[in-house]
């Protein structure tokens, strides 16, 4: 009976935190015209958001469990979302590496891996930026806009291809 009242508890204060999170994000698109201005408040409601998640877990982000867990990496996939309207690819590609990595536990997320494909090529890391797009390719096969990235930025495959036309 006792754990089942603090499961209720747990499962309350996430839901809280949930509706918490998704209040602030509106409110910080809500007031203004200004885009860069939103892209700020943003930022820093996503940080503050992050901070008191780590703070909750003591830095440990092996201690986050279940919503807290995905409500961590789905504020660094609006991160890495702010960071691209700005252009900071550097960060961008942390903000999906850490979605995608041990502590979000998620290295399947399109949204990360397609933003971080993206910020790779802009840093000139061609190459890793064809591996995020071949998982890509593997979660989504009938994408087109992967097909058309890959075929862009790998050269093998786009002789592949073109040898496959010229056999017709």
């Amino acid at each position: 009976e006792r754990e089942e009242a603090l499961a209720r508890m747990r499962e309350e204060e996430e839901q809280a935190i949930q509706s918490k999170i998704e209040s602030l994000c509106r409110a910080c698109f809500v007031f203004g015209d200004d885009l860069q201005a939103k892209i700020l408040k943003a930022t820093k409601v996503f940080h503050e958001v992050l901070e008191g998640l780590e703070k909750g877990v003591q830095g440990k982000l092996e201690n986050l469990k279940g919503i807290k867990r995905d409500i961590w990496a789905k504020v660094h996939n609006n991160l890495a979302a702010c960071e691209t309207v700005a252009g900071n690819w550097s960060a961008v590609a942390a903000h999906c590496d850490a979605v995608l990595g041990p502590a979000g536990k998620d290295p399947r997320n399109f949204k990360a891996l397609l933003r971080r494909a993206d910020a790779r090529e802009r840093l000139g890391q061609t190459q890793a930026a064809v591996s995020d797009l071949r998982k890509l390719k593997s979660i989504s096969p009938n994408d087109k806009d992967v097909a058309e990235r890959l075929l862009r930025l790998d050269p093998a495959l786009l002789e592949a291809c073109q040898g496959e036309l010229t056999e017709f």
